[in-house]
């Protein structure tokens, strides 16, 4: 912090010397020694926080003037102050308190002389804040970043601890440069320089979440994230509150969730990414559990007896339908399209009414009233579904479309 200087004398001012009872005819200064002296911040009651020396160390407020009436003190530039001065010793004392308004310090023990030239190197991407204190060249204030940075001159390269700001470059001579690094800007506004990012930080991408079969375990699932400029910390937290927080390491792009996401009835796991660079952003992935549905071509005359192999459904008479996908179906929605030669058409799905058209032509297609089948899933899940079987057998080509 730089300082500078303000002094004056405790005076009465335009006094006449009473000598055995008589006043002299000429004015003199009518110097008070060993007056108070109390500094306020100009304009209100608040003590001023003062220095009485260049190297700034503390004195009191008030204090108290020399013998020969002269009172000094250092305080921070850019500020004006006002002084009180009272009391005294008899006879030549302040029968009122005297008033000194808006004073401002004077040379200072800061950097003066040194212009700031502005580089683009050396302080790490992820050291960014706005508008905090900590060094002032030419009354200017430095940001004081929050990991390691430098600020460099000719005669060579200084330090800034974590955390810590400088106090002052009075050994320094010549220019100096404030070194900024790739990412980031800095600019002057007033008296403050602002180190701050040149992009606006943003999550770019957040990938990790899928949709899994009924029963299934996702065991530690791993996430990955980019960003527009590294963060300072980043975190993913989720609904089910397993390792939740995980905190991430640099450079944030990646997590894994140490625990085990399991279940056996349709759910959904949010998973949210927090990382912050000057501002928090978040984004977030799903893991859902959903049941499987099957269709597919095959010899009439399946029975309710269903069986899962994996990713297909096994019928009673062998015939094997392939998973269609992961969730219920929709109206609206589509199968196939399936080429049965002298077969019928099944379809294993969750709802019990439903009715058909071929998507192809529009034409309705007409289903048998579907078998109630208790299905035991890859995962051991036990669930109610629908089997579905054309009515007639088909020749060419067919796509099943829900219409109900």
């Amino acid at each position: 912090m730089a300082t500078g200087a303000i002094t004056n004398y405790s005076v009465l001012g335009a006094s006449k010397a009473v000598v055995s009872g008589l006043q002299s005819t000429n004015f003199q200064q009518g110097v008070i020694p060993s007056a108070t002296v109390t500094v306020y911040l100009t304009g209100t009651t608040t003590k001023a926080t003062i220095y009485a020396d260049p190297s700034n160390t503390p004195l009191s407020n008030p204090f108290t003037s020399g013998t020969t009436g002269q009172w000094l003190f250092y305080a921070a530039t850019g500020q004006a102050y006002d002084v009180v001065l009272s009391g005294g010793i008899p006879p030549n004392t302040y029968t009122s308190p005297v008033t000194f308004t808006g004073l401002a310090p004077s040379g200072g023990n800061g950097s003066s002389g040194f212009p700031i030239t502005l580089g683009a190197t050396s302080i790490a991407a992820s050291s960014t804040t706005s508008a905090v204190t900590g060094l002032e060249v030419n009354g200017v204030t430095l940001s004081a970043v929050g990991s390691s940075a430098q600020f460099l001159n000719e005669s060579g390269s200084y330090a800034v601890p974590p955390g810590t700001g400088v106090a002052s470059l009075n050994t320094l001579t010549g220019a100096l440069t404030l070194a900024v690094g790739s990412g980031l800007s800095i600019s002057q506004t007033g008296s403050t320089i602002t180190v701050s990012l040149a992009t606006a930080f943003s999550i770019t991408s957040f990938t990790g979440g899928s949709t899994v079969e009924l029963g299934y375990s996702v065991v530690n699932p791993s996430f990955a994230a980019t960003y527009s400029v590294t963060p300072a910390s980043a975190n993913i937290t989720n609904t089910e509150s397993i390792s939740s927080p995980t905190n991430l390491v640099t450079p944030f792009t990646s997590g894994t969730i140490t625990g085990t996401f399991v279940h056996t009835s349709v759910e959904t796991t949010t998973f949210t990414l927090s990382a912050t660079q000057g501002t928090t952003q978040t984004a977030t992935q799903t893991i859902s559990w959903q049941p499987s549905i099957f269709g597919g071509a095959g010899t009439a005359g399946a029975t309710s007896t269903v069986t899962a192999s994996g990713t297909t459904a096994v019928l009673s008479n062998s015939n094997v339908l392939p998973r269609t996908q992961l969730g219920a179906e929709t109206v609206g929605e589509t199968f196939g399209p399936y080429s049965p030669s002298g077969q019928v058409i099944y379809l294993l799905l969750t709802g019990s009414s439903h009715t058909f058209t071929d998507a192809g032509t529009g034409f309705p297609m007409a289903f048998n009233a579907p078998l109630t089948v208790t299905f035991l899933n890859a995962n051991s899940v036990t669930l109610t579904m629908y089997l579905y079987q054309s009515t007639n057998s088909l020749y060419g080509t067919y796509t099943p479309k829900v219409a109900s």
